[in-house]
């Protein structure tokens, strides 16, 4: 509309311009070189103004002329760059599906048309790696690394390899890299603290806790439960070094965390009584205990009451025991140090209520002692190790993601390499098992539920067992070894765990 009035406009200004200059005739006169021309004046303004217009439309012509060669190159470079476009996204779908053919093919496509373009790049990396040319894919990645724009998805993809091939040192240093880019991407915090956790460096990787803290990367819940793993295993660290001060100030910042972290709580008894605060160690072991009983906490317990005479540190178990008396770890702890002083019958006495039904192997090799040391049955021994082979496993700690078991706590599973998975629970895989490891250590048939032993008659479905005349020599203990399973598994018994 506004276009219309304007031209509307012009075309009126031109009619009325030529009316005023028919209303007001005159004369040109032009004499030059001998040549004499007369014309009307209105023939002289129409003159110039054809001029004027031959001018203009020369000037165009002759700057189109000039423009054109990069008006047609940017326009041919355009094309290049959708049709290389075009091929990077195709590429990444074929990759995506898993189709090696039409990503080479795009990927070849893509490093003709746009072959400085970072995601042209990428795209021949992640062709490389469908392919497993992993070495291809490295030089790849390392040029985009080399280049400050892409520097940060070279490094991303550099560690993502690193990371693949178990090679831990250089895929912290590749995140460390990465750090130095974006120092608030989330997944450098985190694979920071997973791969100097992997590596002990419990120093750094309490900075990088407290970095994904500040930004609110964790949940305050999250933040407390690492805080305590990390800052245990610097307190083991620095103890091994002989700095005892410093690691009873770790143990008290992890045991603050997580008070019922067992490990931290056993971690911090430790310091406390090689600072000769025996009563502190009391105090948190009992308070642990309270909450969940542990085999970690009954150790830790016997540096609390060492310097009394066993007798005492029997009564002492007992009172601790009562803290909790009906958990069975309260019932071996009594028992434990009840054998600890020769006081036999008080152990069984303790293990009784644990023994009537279908007991787990710990009970059974406590009892298989009780017997053998105490009252030099060995042939009741050699029956308790027996029922031990395939009675139900031991609680243990066990990676939630692998199901493996490790004989030891850490911060960091050994089989997994993952940072606080382990967990204390009974590893459910190892109670399908108990049949097969007892007719494999015994030599021994499984038949329905007995199990046939040398000297011995093992009923499995209720736990009774009757012996008959056997040879003791050559009694062993059965030890499981466990193999990963369905880390889904719900645990038994709530156990403390990492």
């Amino acid at each position: 509309m506004i276009r219309a009035i304007f031209l509307f406009l012009v075309f009126g200004a031109i009619i009325f311009a030529a009316d005023w200059l028919l209303d007001r005739p005159g004369t040109i006169a032009i004499s030059w070189q001998g040549l004499e021309v007369h014309e009307s004046f209105a023939w002289g303004v129409g003159m110039l103004a054809l001029v004027l217009l031959a001018a203009i439309v020369g000037f165009w012509l002759i700057s189109w002329l000039l423009r054109s060669p990069w008006t047609l190159a940017s326009r041919i470079g355009r094309s290049r760059r959708e049709r290389g476009q075009t091929a990077i996204s195709l590429g990444m779908v074929a990759i995506a599906a898993g189709d090696r053919e039409e990503a080479r093919r795009q990927s070849r496509r893509a490093a003709q048309l746009v072959p400085d373009q970072p995601l042209a790049t990428l795209l021949a990396a992640q062709t490389a790696q469908l392919d497993g040319d992993e070495q291809a894919a490295r030089r790849y990645f390392l040029r985009l690394a080399e280049t400050p724009d892409t520097a940060f998805l070279g490094l991303r993809g550099l560690w993502m390899q690193a990371m693949k091939e178990g090679r831990t040192r250089d895929a912290l240093h590749y995140v460390e890299r990465a750090h130095e880019q974006q120092p608030n991407a989330a997944w450098v915090l985190e694979a920071q603290l997973t791969l100097q956790a992997r590596l002990g460096q419990w120093d750094a990787a309490a900075e990088t806790l407290e970095k994904l803290a500040k930004r609110k990367l964790r949940t305050v819940e999250q933040t407390r439960e690492a805080r305590a793993l990390i800052h245990v295993e610097r307190s083991r660290a620095l103890a091994a070094r002989g700095d005892v001060p410093d690691a009873l100030a770790a143990a008290r910042v992890a045991y603050k965390a997580n008070p019922t972290l067992v490990p931290g709580v056993a971690q911090y008894a430790r310091m406390q009584i090689a600072s000769h605060r025996r009563g502190k160690a009391e105090k948190a072991i009992e308070e642990a205990w309270s909450l969940s009983p542990h085999p970690m906490l009954a150790e830790a317990y016997r540096g609390v009451v060492d310097t009394v005479t066993p007798e005492k540190q029997l009564d002492l178990a007992r009172k601790l025991a009562a803290v909790k008396p009906n958990d069975p770890e309260s019932a071996i702890l009594v028992a434990r140090f009840a054998m600890a002083a020769n006081r036999w019958t008080d152990a069984a006495e303790a293990l009784a209520p644990l023994t009537r039904r279908n007991p787990p192997a710990r009970i059974c090799r406590l009892m298989a002692e009780i017997e053998a040391d105490g009252r030099n049955d060995l042939e009741a021994a050699r029956n308790w190790l027996a029922r031990a082979a395939g009675a139900p496993p031991d609680e243990a700690w066990v990676c939630r993601e692998t199901g493996a078991v490790q004989a030891e706590w850490s911060a960091v599973c050994a089989d997994s390499q993952l940072f606080g998975t382990l967990e204390w629970r009974i590893p459910y895989h190892l109670e399908t098992a108990a049949p097969a490891m007892l007719e494999a250590a015994t030599g021994g048939a499984v038949t329905g539920g007995a199990v046939t032993v040398t000297g011995a008659a093992v009923l499995a479905d209720d736990g009774d067992a009757s012996a008959d005349a056997a040879d003791a020599d050559g009694v062993t203990v059965v030890e499981a070894v466990a193999e990963p399973v369905d880390a889904d598994a719900p645990p038994r018994k709530a156990g403390a765990g990492a």
